[in-house]
């Protein structure tokens, strides 16, 4: 993430998104990026599995963070 943030400022990288990041991880990825926000995370959303909704989707409406769903057909 450290790596990221020099990246946004210098100008060669506009944003920083993650995937399968638990809150934990946001969190901790937050920490290292300082005042660079984290737009986005992508995230597995089934509907037969739907944990996400307890634990990782209350944090993305509190830090108002998008998430992607991704899915693999089978």
């Amino acid at each position: 993430m450290g790596a990221m943030a020099e990246l946004v400022k210098k100008g060669l990288v506009k944003y920083v998104g993650v995937s399968n990041f638990t809150p934990q991880l946001m969190q901790e990825a937050q920490y290292y990026l300082g005042s660079i926000p984290l737009v986005c995370n992508q995230v597995a959303y089934r509907l037969n599995d739907r944990r996400i909704e307890n634990d990782v989707l209350p944090v993305f409406d509190k830090r108002k963070c998008p998430f992607f769903v991704k899915e693999r057909w089978r």
